[in-house]
């Protein structure tokens, strides 16, 4: 059966012919990089010389002062402006995306929608909006509404787009205000486009068909859009065709009902001639879905009045009462974090479910962990709880390179007490994957044991000088017995030297990642399975725990030094893995001068100002990859440092406060990857709630790695809801009169509580209250105050 993405390939080829593209050689490219490399020189063709309406933002950008035979010959890859923002609710199974122009994708294959309002001097492109023209604003994080507006005259057009789920189906919803602000009777007119294009440029249409009782446009064969409105005109023709947009505007009767294009650029315009009463307003939903549903296979249905949209911000809202909040003395950081926090949940099912390789399972496990830190519990079981149903364990090199991280991560929502029952319903599959990985690591660990000694064996024997006193006779006397004569020299046999086994080749960095996962896996599974499991598994566990991590050390040590001149970008990525995985696995016991070399390298060779670099052509930057770093430099009390890697990255965040996934320094926008990137949403959360608090065993510990600014700033800063292994955190920062002052608020009391102060803060003048104070450290390198809480409330006080 033919998918989705093998479809859109055969079609891109198809229309590249078309349009003078020449075809990668077969096999040299995955499926995803060919559509990627066709839709590159797509752009070039179709882009270099359109006019500026009929281009996505990004291109009209790009093209300012390029030349357009340039273009034309060798492309126009979207490499400086790739960011959108999601249009999703928590846990759905799709999402759109739109441009900050109003650029809406829902199905790629269906290309994308925009609405033109009929202005005063003419049809409104969103696209061509200058940088302080009217925008499409995420108009909370904590509701995930986008709104744009524009009034012309009387009349203000409103557009609101939000996500929408109604039993299996899910939907991008368009939806449509036009009020009338004046006393008199208005006529209005608007125009719906459906083109051939997306965020990174062309979407082939080959054909777009209308059915006019079902108010339905249908592109490739697929339902693209639906309205609950007739339009007073439809027109089909090519997108670069200039009369396009005149043609709408003009005619009165037209309808056309299907229409073909060999070059791929099949495109809709629908016009809405609107009669607006005095002080009146009309609405009208376009719905664009979000599963390619071909047409014929089954009707679509969804509801459309004004209480869909509340019931689509209720689910958000109900959402942000169950997870973690926080108020910043930064405010930007509140934004931040709520859209970061919203951008995890509505990409989490895609993302953990997808059976395309494009996501590795330690991505997929750094997910899991962010919404569990994040108090998206809820929806952190439901998707694990999917996992079995997706993914098939099977014994084999294939599977043993996931099942560490698989396992690790499958077990975490175990680590919420609230979720009871959990381990039970997924427990045969989390045996079957112990079984399979202790099988694994059992079969390294021999792999790489020392050979015995080899005996010491004679390279060859004389027959002749064999002693011979077990024989009763001597050989004179044996029957049979012929002696050799003197003269002849005495018959040799010679022995086969058994050359030793050659050693265990040494490890490389990634079969060390991949041992250090395992490891993980096996101690999380031997404490979530202790109550349950018999004595001789636990012991067997156990003893591979043992074993393993005594070779890991082993290898550690046989590990080459890092002396090599050039870097390959797979081996930064290798180290760059390692430290994340010290960090977020909780691993501290690996050699410190290895780990020193380690972060020596990454900092001088890998990080190029303040950002993964990356050297494979074209050179290209990560966004968050050196989160990664700054994550180890926090749990290793380097504040200063963590700090300035996490200001660079948010640079390059997007009108939508999203980072892309690869970032143009030159431009500050995307470059490669998503253009609202899920891993730089988890890893973000991931660092800043590290940077909060974490715990070490049952003592925890508190503010290890904010800015030293927030400890004295005006505006306070109040986090609650902080998940962790002790039990829900509540953090305060804030400022009186004569003094500032830090809270904790617990439910459950830790052993300790170590709060990290800045240098500038002398640890003498800091005052406890509702607890003793165990220890003080005033290094002007570490300070810190160590405290036993004697009730569920400690409060920390130091004057201004």
């Amino acid at each position: 059966m033919k998918t989705v993405v093998s479809e859109n390939l055969e079609r891109f080829r198809r229309v590249a012919k078309y349009n003078r593209v020449t075809l990668p050689e077969a096999g040299l490219l995955t499926p995803r990089e060919e559509i990627a490399f066709l839709q590159d020189a797509m752009n070039g063709r179709v882009y270099a010389r359109a006019e500026k309406w009929m281009l996505p933002n990004w291109a009209i950008l790009a093209l300012r002062k390029a030349d357009p035979d340039e273009v034309e010959g060798s492309g126009l890859p979207n490499n400086g402006y790739l960011n959108w923002g999601p249009i999703g609710s928590p846990g759905a199974k799709s999402f759109g995306i739109t441009d900050t122009h109003g650029l809406v994708t829902a199905i790629p294959e269906c290309g994308s929608i925009d609405f033109w309002p009929q202005g005063a001097e003419g049809v409104a492109f969103p696209a061509l909006a200058e940088h302080d023209g009217p925008k499409l604003n995420l108009l909370s994080s904590q509701d995930q509404l986008y709104g744009w507006e524009m009034t012309t005259g009387p009349v203000t057009f409103s557009r609101m787009i939000y996500h929408v789920s109604e039993g299996d189906n899910e939907a991008v919803f368009n939806e449509i205000l036009l009020t009338n602000r004046s006393l008199e009777e208005v006529n209005f007119a608007f125009y719906v486009a459906l083109r051939p294009m997306s965020a990174r440029g062309v979407e082939p249409i080959e054909k777009i068909e209308y059915d006019e009782a079902k108010s339905t446009l249908y592109s490739n064969g697929l339902i693209a859009l639906i309205a609950n409105r007739s339009p007073s005109a439809v027109v089909m023709a090519n997108a670069d065709n200039p009369s396009l947009v005149e043609t709408a505007k003009d005619t009165t009767d037209r309808h056309d009902r299907d229409y073909s294009a060999t070059k791929g650029l099949a495109s809709a315009v629908l016009r809405y001639d609107v009669k607006l009463r005095p002080a009146g307003s009309e609405r009208i939903f376009f719905i664009s879905p979000l599963s390619a549903v071909k047409r014929g296979a089954r009707d679509l249905s969804f509801t459309t009045h004004e209480g869909t949209r509340d019931i689509s911000v209720e689910r958000w809202f109900k959402f942000s009462g169950k997870r973690s909040a926080g108020t910043y003395p930064e405010r930007n950081f509140d934004d931040i974090l709520s859209q970061a926090k919203a951008s995890l949940a509505i990409q989490a099912h895609t993302a953990l479910l997808s059976q395309e390789p494009t996501t590795d399972w330690r991505a997929r496990a750094r997910i899991i962990l962010a919404l569990q830190q994040t108090g998206c519990y809820d929806l952190a079981t439901e998707l694990c709880l999917e996992v079995p149903r997706e993914f098939d364990i099977k014994e084999g090199s294939s599977d043993s390179a996931i099942l560490g991280p698989l396992l690790w991560g499958l077990l975490l929502p175990n680590d919420n007490n609230s979720a009871n029952g959990y381990l039970k319903e997924i427990s045969s599959y989390i045996e079957n994957a112990v079984g399979v990985l202790l099988e694994t690591m059992a079969s390294e660990v021999e792999d790489n044991r020392a050979p015995p000694p080899e005996p010491v064996v004679e390279e060859s024997i004389d027959v002749l000088s064999v002693e011979t006193e077990e024989f009763e006779d001597s050989p004179s006397e044996v029957e049979g017995f012929n002696s050799v004569p003197a003269d002849e020299t005495p018959i040799e046999v010679e022995t086969p030297v058994v050359e030793p086994p050659p050693p265990p080749e040494p490890w490389t960095l990634s079969e060390l990642n991949q041992a250090i996962w395992n490891l993980a896996a096996i101690q999380k599974a031997s404490v979530a399975f202790k109550p349950t499991w018999n004595e001789k598994v636990l012991a067997k566990i156990d003893q591979t725990i043992t074993d393993y991590s005594e070779l890991i050390d082993t290898k550690l040590d046989e590990m080459p030094s890092f002396s090599e001149p050039e870097l390959t970008d797979a081996y930064s990525l290798d180290l760059l893995e390692l430290l994340s995985a010290i960090s977020q696995l909780r691993l501290y016991n690996l050699a410190e001068k290895f780990l020193k070399e380690v972060v020596k390298i990454i900092s001088s060779k890998v990080i190029s100002k303040g950002l993964v670099r990356l050297s494979e052509p074209p050179v290209h930057f990560s966004s968050y990859l050196s989160l990664w770093l700054a994550h180890y430099y926090t749990r290793k009390k380097m504040r200063d440092d963590a700090e300035e890697l996490l200001r660079k990255s948010l640079e390059f965040l997007s009108d939508y406060n999203v980072l892309p996934e690869w970032v143009n320094p030159r431009t500050g926008g995307g470059s490669k990857g998503s253009g609202c990137s899920i891993h730089a949403a988890a890893n973000l959360l991931l660092l800043l709630r590290d940077m909060m608090l974490y715990t070490e065993g049952n003592n925890l510990i508190v503010f290890p790695g904010i800015p030293e600014g927030w400890y004295t700033s005006k505006y306070p800063l109040i986090v609650s809801r902080i998940p962790t292994s002790i039990g829900p955190v509540h953090l305060e920062i804030g400022a009186s009169k004569n003094q500032h002052q830090i809270e904790v608020k617990l439910e459950s009391l830790p052993e300790e509580i170590e709060f990290r102060l800045p240098s500038a803060i002398p640890i003498s003048i800091v005052k406890v209250y509702g607890g003793g104070v165990a220890e003080r450290s005033d290094d002007k390198n570490f300070p810190y105050v160590k405290v036993v809480p004697l009730s569920e409330s400690i409060v920390l006080t130091f004057r201004k």
